[in-house]
């Protein structure tokens, strides 16, 4: 999904490290603190008629150019519902401005062309990796290589609203994307983990995308 000018991926270092300015989709998470994570994006609908901005999904800029979302988060839009724009830099869907209780403020949200919503705040929430056996007695006969499973630890996951967006890891203080959220069964199940897309199974297809 195009987004800028730049093709090229970041260097690990100048995208995938937290802005320290600080110390309910994501089930079980805690409030982020403002700056956290700032390549995760927010992906707006309008439906029929209407100039309501409905949040449905999730993404993850890559480039100046490029933000990484799941194919069915593109795939719903028909003559009713419309991709309308991506919006960086959010962090409180109901303040004009996002500050924190130190009164430290973020710069304002961009929208980047091309109020419904879940969580009110950004929030993160700390997963357990599950392996894809034990994943695929879950789900039968619909965990491929191509897959990553998380979580399964009761009140912890993503949910309904969360599609698209990134389950990352931290290598030497640097945030690096494996997962993309795509589909489970309920929401915060014991037992019952999530299912990502393997971003690494992809790479080579991305790559190409951004020459």
């Amino acid at each position: 999904m195009a987004a800028g000018s730049s093709n090229k991926l970041p260097d690990p270092g100048k995208c995938g490290s937290m802005v320290p300015l600080a110390s309910r989709q994501i089930y079980g998470g805690t409030r982020t603190n403002i700056g956290s994570y700032p390549w995760a994006v927010n992906l707006i609908y309008h439906k029929g008629e209407s100039n309501d901005n409905l949040f449905k999904c999730g993404g993850s800029l890559i480039s100046e150019r490029y933000v990484l979302t799941a194919a069915h988060c593109l795939t719903i839009i028909n003559s009713d519902l419309r991709l309308n724009r991506i919006r960086l830099g959010e962090w409180d869907l109901l303040k004009e401005q996002d500050c924190n209780a130190e009164l430290i403020c973020a710069d304002p949200p961009l929208d980047v062309g091309i109020e419904k919503y879940g969580s009110r705040n950004k929030l993160h929430v700390s997963l357990k990796g599950v392996s894809n056996d034990v994943c695929g007695k879950v789900y039968v006969s619909k965990i491929f290589p191509s897959h990553l499973c998380a979580g399964a630890e009761k009140g912890k996951d993503a949910c309904q609203k969360d599609s698209g967006g990134g389950l990352v890891a931290a290598i030497d203080g640097v945030y690096y994307e494996y997962g993309i959220v795509s589909f489970g069964s309920g929401c915060g199940l014991q037992g019952v983990p999530g299912v990502y897309a393997r971003v690494t199974t992809v790479l080579d297809w991305i790559l190409k995308q951004l020459d």
